[in-house]
């Protein structure tokens, strides 16, 4: 009998483990190519990226994408302005308090002065779109005081017209409109002034904006079943577009105006007051 010697070297796998080694190592190979695109992208994401998801109104990813571009990023400026826009995502998720926690980041960081400025006024907005218009005005006034030659100047007297204009102050109000109207004849802030000073001095609450005037009496008609003063608005947008505004009420003072809003808004009306 001829015996065998066994050898010491291996003969290699056999036919059925290539098929247990090829696929772990194509995972392994697009496991590794995934996290190598995830890192290119983190690395090459800039201000350019949070400022389209902003014009997007996507706040909710404003602010993550904003976060991440001012954890990552080594330019001190970049990292202002993602500051900048992490505020105003908070701002228009109605977040007053987190929209200034950020806000007041940017105002310490190296920037532009028109950045700088235009977060002036973003700090502004937390107050108006809050209800407090006293701080609103102290903050616009002294932003007149401390950038006499800014580009926002119609923006800030805008700011102060609305803010008279929700405290009752019609005189004042009006006043300011007309200042804009005199100073900056070809800024959108005249739109809004010109808007304004149509109103008539008293408060309402409008519940709906509509472009075909049947939608706008059926809703009258309801409002009036149930009592409320209702009636209609005609205005005109930049776009020359028509549009006929619900709105309830005339009220005199503001507070009465507030708990009309709340009042409308149970019922499930959107509710804005005007002016």
């Amino acid at each position: 009998m001829v015996k065998v010697q066994k050898s010491g070297i291996s003969s290699g796998p056999l036919p059925g483990q290539f098929k247990r080694i090829i696929p772990v190592s194509c995972f392994l190979v697009i496991c590794c190519l995934v996290f190598q695109s995830l890192y290119v992208h983190a690395e090459i994401l800039t201000i350019d990226d949070v400022h389209a998801v902003f014009m997007q109104k996507d706040y909710v990813k404003t602010l993550e994408v904003a976060k991440q571009l001012s954890d990552k990023t080594q330019n001190f400026y970049e990292r202002t302005e993602a500051y900048y826009y992490a505020g105003l995502s908070e701002l228009w998720q109605g977040k007053y308090a987190e929209a200034r926690a950020w806000i007041q980041k940017a105002l310490k960081g190296p920037a532009s002065p028109s950045l700088m400025e235009m977060a002036e006024l973003s700090m502004i907005d937390t107050y108006y779109m809050e209800g407090d218009y006293q701080k609103t005005l102290r903050h616009s006034q002294n932003f007149l005081e401390t950038h006499p030659k800014s580009d926002y100047l119609g923006s800030a007297y805008l700011k102060i017209a609305r803010s008279h204009l929700k405290l009752g102050h019609w005189k004042e109000g009006r006043e300011i409109l007309q200042k804009i109207l005199q100073r900056y004849p070809s800024s959108l802030e005249r739109f809004h002034a010109e808007q304004l000073l149509a109103e008539n001095q008293f408060f309402s609450v409008q519940v709906g904006s509509f472009q075909d005037r049947g939608a706008a009496e059926r809703l009258v008609g309801q409002l009036q079943q149930n009592g409320e003063y209702a009636y209609i608005v005609e205005t005109t947008s930049q776009e020359a577009k028509k549009f006929f505004r619900v709105r309830v009420g005339q009220i005199q003072q503001f507070e009465e105006a507030q708990k009309l809003e709340s009042k409308l808004a149970k019922l499930g009306y959107p509710t804005k007051i005007y002016p």
